[in-house]
């Protein structure tokens, strides 16, 4: 997949995400509509305790600031095989995320590997060292050939050059590569620690041959792609849209027989009636076969290992066939958020 092709792609879809989302703010939704008042008030009570952003004017939601934005984007090589752009202000379940949309298993690995970043990060360094204190939430994820594991781009919270006792204190030692500090992990961590930048950290697989750097500085080195244009134009101009992953396939789905060429998913905060927040999630699947055929089996899945509750958000998704491709839409009402939630 070439980078021009992946922008010309994901435009569409964030864009119909962005009008529908506008549409949704100016009438309430039906969920919402029907929803009593008790269970209204219970789920405005959970949602404020779950979400540290809940209750926030939608213009001042969760978001990086543009210069953030781009600060992460310009490290997005040319040739990414995957990407995903997370800035959702409360952590959600990977798993129920792909599970629930359709997002086929390599493609959900980018929103499964940083929940695993998150947890390794919270063994590795605590007290002072606590991950909170100087990591800020946002990240930019990029899967490469050469590796599994996607790499991670984040933003600091605290100045590059306080970082060093904070590391040695997690068991990394230091190594500088081409003027590039990269932290190795004695343990098990499954990533190197690269400050690139001006107050950033990469997070590279530690299976990558070498310091792993060629990515980034590859990304450095050139002008702005047409992805990485893209991406910071919709994701500026509409900072509701929290979550944002394309991969390029061919790409095994276990609910299709045939394999997809192309996934992109998005997912959009919606304030709802006081502190409450939902969010609207698209995806689009490009199958290599037929696109009806396709569809169908989409609409057929079943997934009985999942409770009964996500087992309703699976056969909740619309998915109708748009532009060549499988379209499929869920709005996830504030009282629903809760089975997305993190345990």
């Amino acid at each position: 997949m070439s980078a021009r092709r992946a922008a010309w792609v994901l435009c569409p879809l964030l864009l119909s995400l962005a009008l529908a989302g506008c549409k949704d703010e100016e009438t309430k939704t039906k969920p919402e509509a029907e929803a009593g008042a008790d269970a209204k008030a219970d789920a405005k009570t959970e949602a404020g305790a779950s979400d540290p952003n809940a209750g926030e004017d939608p213009a001042q939601a969760p978001a990086a600031a543009s210069g953030e934005l781009d600060q992460l984007l310009a490290w997005l090589p040319p040739d990414p095989i995957a990407v995903a752009f997370d800035r959702v202000g409360q952590r959600l379940d990977p798993a129920i995320v792909a599970v629930v949309y359709g997002i086929p298993p390599m493609a959900a690995d980018l929103l499964v590997e940083r929940a695993t970043l998150d947890e390794a990060l919270d063994v590795v360094f605590d007290g002072d060292a606590e991950p909170e204190n100087w990591l800020a939430s946002d990240s930019l994820a990029f899967g490469v050939a050469l590796s599994k594991t996607p790499y991670f781009v984040r933003p600091l919270t605290k100045p590059a050059a306080e970082l060093a006792p904070l590391f040695e204190q997690g068991g990394f030692s230091k190594n500088t590569v081409d003027e590039i500090e990269v932290w190795l992990p004695s343990g098990s961590f499954p990533w190197r620690i690269a400050l690139v930048g001006d107050g950033v950290a990469a997070f590279i697989p530690v299976d990558v041959p070498g310091a792993g750097l060629e990515p980034l500085t590859s990304a450095r080195d050139q002008d702005g792609t047409a992805v990485e244009t893209e991406l910071s134009r919709t994701l500026t101009d509409d900072p509701m849209i929290e979550l944002v992953l394309f991969s390029a396939g061919p790409l095994i789905h276990y609910d299709v027989k045939q394999t997809i060429a192309q996934v992109q998913f998005a997912l959009r905060r919606v304030q709802g009636p006081g502190a409450q927040v939902g969010y609207e999630g698209q995806i689009r699947l490009e199958p290599s076969g037929d696109v009806d055929e396709c569809t169908n089996e989409l609409r057929e899945r079943a997934h009985p290992e999942e409770n009964q509750q996500v087992q309703k958000l699976v056969s909740s998704v619309e998915f109708v066939v748009e532009g060549g491709g499988v379209v499929g839409r869920l709005a996830i009402t504030p009282e629903q958020v809760k089975h997305f939630i993190i345990r």
